[in-house]
Parts: C-alpha cells; sequence; structure tokens
C-alpha cells in the first residue's frame, strides 16, 4: 500500500493496480507454533496460513491465546516451538524492525501514539521509514528533502482522507477524541506500506458509531487496496461483519477454522466462545 515493490512511493489510487500483487499468493505460513511462559503452555501445535488480499479473524475467550499468536508473529516473544515464514523467509528469530522491512505492520490493543506530536507528524513517523531523504538532506535542508517532504505531506493527506480525519491534521494527538486517535494508529501503521496488517482490537473501547466507522475503514483497505488483514477483536459484530475466515482459539489451541456462518454454528466454538459471550462473558 501506497508503495510499489521497487520501494518507490506512489498514488494511493495506483496501489489496487500493482502488477506484483500476485492473487492467492501465500504470504504467512505458521507451522507448529508454541509459547510456555514457565510451567504454563500458553499455545501449542498453531498453524495458519495466508494468503495475499485474505482477511482473517483471530477469536477466542480470554486467555486463549490470540495475544500471544500475535506477539510471536511479529517476534516481540520468541517461540518455544515451531516456525513462521513471512513473504518466503524464514522469520521465527527475527527482530520486529526487520518484519517492518519486510512489510509487516500492527496495531496494539493499547494506543501508543506520539501523543505530543501533530497527528500529521504521526502519520509522517510511518513514511520516514522508507522514503527519509538522508541525515545530510534533512540537516542542510536541500531540494531532495523539500521535495520528499512535500511527497509524504501529501500522502499522509490521504491517509487521513481514507480515515475519515483529515480536519485533525494539526491537532496533537492525545487532544483527540479516543476514537480518532485509534483511527491516527491505524494510519500511522499503513504508511509503514504494509503488505501484512496486523490489528489487535481495533474497535476497543468505542462507542457503536465509532465501531462501524471502523468496520468500513478496514473493508475498504481490504478490498480496494488489496491489503491482507488479520484481526483480533471481541466485538464481534466487527469479526462476523468484515471477515471472510475466522480461526477460533480456546486455551492455547485453535479449535475452529471457517467461514463466519460455519463458525457461528460450530458446537465447539458456541461451547468456548459464543456460549461464554451469552452468559455474560468477553472473548
Amino acid at each position: 500500500m501506497f508503495w510499489s515493490e521497487k520501494g518507490e512511493l506512489q498514488p494511493l489510487a495506483n496501489v489496487a493496480k500493482d502488477p506484483m500483487a500476485a492473487e492467492g499468493t501465500r504470504l504467512l505460513d505458521v507451522e507448529g507454533l508454541g509459547k510456555n511462559f514457565g510451567g504454563v503452555q500458553a499455545l501449542r501445535d498453531y498453524d495458519l496460513t495466508l494468503h495475499e488480499g485474505e482477511l482473517v479473524g483471530l477469536i477466542g475467550p480470554n486467555g486463549a491465546g490470540k495475544t500471544t499468536v500475535f506477539n510471536l508473529l511479529t517476534n516481540v516473544i520468541r517461540p518455544s516451538t515451531g516456525r513462521i515464514f513471512f513473504r518466503g523467509r524464514d522469520i521465527t528469530r527475527s527482530r520486529p524492525d526487520r518484519n517492518a522491512v519486510l512489510r509487516m505492520a500492527r496495531t496494539f490493543q493499547n494506543i501508543r501514539l506520539f501523543k505530543a506530536l501533530p497527528v500529521i507528524d504521526n502519520i509522517k513517523v510511518g513514511f520516514h521509514m522508507r522514503h527519509g531523504s538522508g541525515f545530510l538532506s534533512t540537516l542542510l535542508g536541500i531540494p531532495r528533502f523539500r521535495h520528499s517532504e512535500r511527497e509524504m505531506e501529501e500522502r499522509a493527506l490521504e491517509i487521513l482522507n481514507l480515515l475519515g480525519i483529515p480536519d485533525h491534521k494539526d491537532e496533537i494527538a492525545e487532544n483527540l477524541p479516543y476514537g480518532s486517535q485509534r483511527k491516527v494508529e491505524l494510519g500511522r501503521a499503513l504508511a509503514t506500506a504494509p503488505k501484512l496488517l496486523l490489528l489487535d482490537e481495533p474497535a476497543a473501547g468505542m462507542n457503536p458509531q465509532e465501531t462501524e466507522e471502523i468496520i468500513q475503514i478496514i473493508s475498504t483497505i481490504h478490498k480496494e487496496h488489496q491489503l491482507t488483514i488479520l484481526l483480533v477483536e471481541h466485538d464481534m459484530s466487527v469479526i462476523m461483519g468484515v471477515c471472510e475466515r475466522i480461526q477460533v482459539l480456546d486455551r492455547g489451541k485453535v479449535i475452529a477454522l471457517g467461514s463466519p456462518a460455519e463458525i457461528q454454528h460450530d458446537p465447539h466454538v458456541i461451547e468456548a466462545y459464543l456460549g461464554r459471550e451469552r452468559e455474560g462473558g468477553h472473548a
């Protein structure tokens, strides 16, 4: 998104026409992933395959292992067993920054913005990873630097328009309403030009109107810009509203994988997750 395969910044409107994006290409392969914390087995025998352009949801009761999966995929923590392949490369022992270079990005359950910076600068931080003009150009303010800054400003505004918050571009991030801050975090992730975007509860803490807005944004970036997304979310309206496939975890193990309709009627899911929610619990 926003970048060619050569690493060149490109207009948002051109991204969906990328001839290098082969539909059906295997983007992520996870094999036998497991994680132990002392004597506690948080995840075991976890497998997942994501193809280019898919939108897959990951759900399960509290403590099922969802956040552990995200932290393992992004190398925040290291697995006890198993392997992770992203874009054909073994990233099992990679560093988080290397994953970003390979074009994997994530958002967090707890918002992590540069709160003292304007909204547009939070977005531009993501662009700088690939499009900075270099230290000397920046220090001297030469034409290359000024051109780079103009491009990033234009692309950041495109993202803010996509998110529906262009009027907030000059506001300090911490002064925004909670729902808008969540959108800014999503925008910063998009600015890193991911091939795979991992969304950790993007609707957490949002009211119904904000939740509907985030559903529409996720649907748009997936369908119109061919972005592959793995989504963890408690709100079932989000999961059922946008996901093509859903994987269900319970007690650190996958118990189901299928379409939203299949998951809704799976007896193991009803017992482990949907049934608990009806009794007043959470995912």
